[in-house]
């Protein structure tokens, strides 16, 4: 075990090191942690999920940066033992950092504003403890007010975005659609209140149709609830989200990981494929890949994608164990050609 932990600590170092004597737009990995409600009034609790979710999704779209997805950054606060709120303290957001492997970890606040809400955005380096210099201020609609947030971020962490629509473009108008989305991420996150969430997401989508991102949690919800009846009906929310936001490759993701579930991997590995055209820099569909190729026994591929999920993610304890495991099979494998040996059993992953 203690070898592995070496093994694992040495690669990540080496890629690290590789990555920072790199070329000058060399990867960079953020996490959104939270922002806190500074308004005074808790009915605007339900603003945070909705800034979190929302900014995370646009900052995913960033060309040369790893964004990690909210499911992983609320997996870190699981782990450390860091209370679901809002806003994590300053020294949480470093250990959530620490945690992920990331440069920098995003925290903010916001307030009522004339015009809705105003937002503020503080940078935290994870192996100091403490925040940049640079703030992030814009105000506006809850709604909306992330298309403006995301291209300041990026401009004060010095990421030169390519594709400004790509950050900019809003999967909803509809504030009142937006609210009960954001209430349903709450309920989400929250213990044994999956069908509130789902009652909300529903609610989202009656009052705006096209609002892709409430299609998604829907589907997602279904994934979780489990059962055949309901991957298929995680399919169809999911097909519903790409057929309004083509791009949206997270969407795609999560339809391979339900057609998986529901043991197609024709039309599984189909949407993983799409997931990282759209990103390549998506860990998860990277791991997911390799998870497919790996119980096709494509050794090969699966390996490949073990490997890129590494690079994007050096803390991914899983990926390297999987990518350790798969390449000593590769290497018995060789030796008992050599010495004309059986076959050795192919190994069992983790999950």
């Amino acid at each position: 075990m203690l070898s592995r932990y070496l093994f694992a600590v040495l690669i990540a170092f080496f890629l690290l090191g590789t990555a920072a004597a790199g070329e000058e737009d060399a990867v960079r990995r953020i996490a959104v942690a939270g922002f806190a409600n500074k308004t005074g009034d808790e009915k605007m609790d339900w603003v945070s999920a909705g800034l979190r979710a929302s900014l995370t999704r646009r900052l995913l779209r960033l060309e040369k940066v790893v964004t990690m997805d909210s499911p992983a950054v609320m997996r870190s606060r699981l782990e450390l033992g860091i209370a679901r709120e809002d806003a994590p303290k300053l020294e949480e957001a470093a250990k959530i950092g620490e945690h992920l492997g990331v440069d920098v970890v995003i925290i903010g606040s916001y307030e009522k504003a004339p015009t809705g809400i105003s937002v503020e955005v503080r940078f935290v380096r994870p192996e100091s403890s403490e925040c940049l210099e640079k703030t992030v201020r814009c105000a506006g609609p809850a709604v909306t007010v992330t298309s403006e947030l995301a291209v300041k971020v990026a401009e004060a962490l010095g990421i030169k975005v390519a594709r400004p629509e790509a950050l900019t473009k809003n999967l909803t108008n509809n504030a009142k659609a937006f609210e009960s989305y954001c209430k349903g991420i709450r309920f989400k996150e929250s213990e044994d209140t999956v069908e509130k969430a789902i009652e909300l997401f529903i609610a989202a989508t009656k009052e705006d149709p096209g609002f892709a991102a409430a299609h998604f949690e829907l589907g997602w919800l279904f994934t979780v609830t489990g059962g055949a009846p309901m991957y298929r009906a995680a399919v169809k929310e999911y097909q519903k989200a790409v057929n309004l936001y083509p791009e949206y490759a997270e969407a795609y993701n999560n339809m391979g990981v339900a057609y998986t579930l529901l043991e197609d991997g024709t039309k599984a590995l189909r949407a993983f494929l799409k997931a990282v055209e759209l990103l390549p820099d998506y860990i998860d569909a990277h791991y997911n890949l390799g998870k497919l190729y790996d119980a096709r026994r494509q050794y090969d591929r699966a390996v490949a994608e073990y490997k890129k999920t590494v690079a994007l993610s050096p803390r991914d304890a899983v990926a390297y164990n999987n990518l350790e495991t798969l390449e000593l099979y590769a290497k018995t494998l060789l030796y008992a050609r050599i010495i004309g040996e059986p076959k050795p059993i192919p190994p069992d992953k983790t999950d």
